[in-house]
């Protein structure tokens, strides 16, 4: 539910949830709930007036062009683009949207057979007989 750990900010849209939640279950007002539950009732007033929708989509589009690149030059392609952004905000928004940068797939090499170790070191052994005879 609501971790301790996390910035308030961090908790405040799952206090709403759990507002939300127990007002729909228990049929009671908004007031009740928060002094039941410990809330301050301004969680649930307060309204971002942020709209990182144009902002996600730019990211969007330039981590598909560029999948190698993480938030930083991300960022750094914005500015370039003349978007005026912070970068904690890209940051956030390049979280949200669960872009990451893209592990690269390993390769493997050549299968190799693995031989017990008492076969090897009998092969190694004659290997060093045969090379001082």
């Amino acid at each position: 539910m609501v971790n301790p750990d996390q910035s308030p900010q961090a908790q405040t849209p799952v206090k709403r949830r759990v507002i939300r939640e127990v007002r729909n279950l228990f049929g009671i007002s908004e007031r009740p709930a928060c002094c039941t539950l410990g809330f301050h009732r301004s969680t649930q007033r307060h309204r971002s007036t942020k709209d990182d929708r144009d902002l996600a989509d730019k990211l969007r589009t330039l981590a598909g062009e560029r999948p190698r690149f993480g938030y930083r030059r991300l960022h750094i392609l914005l500015r370039r683009q003349g978007v005026i952004v912070n970068h904690k905000r890209v940051y956030r928004v390049y979280r949200d949207e669960g872009l990451a940068v893209r592990k690269k797939i390993r390769r493997k090499g050549a299968a190799r057979t693995q031989l017990p170790s008492h076969v090897a070191d009998q092969g190694q052994r004659a290997l060093e007989l045969g090379l001082r005879q």
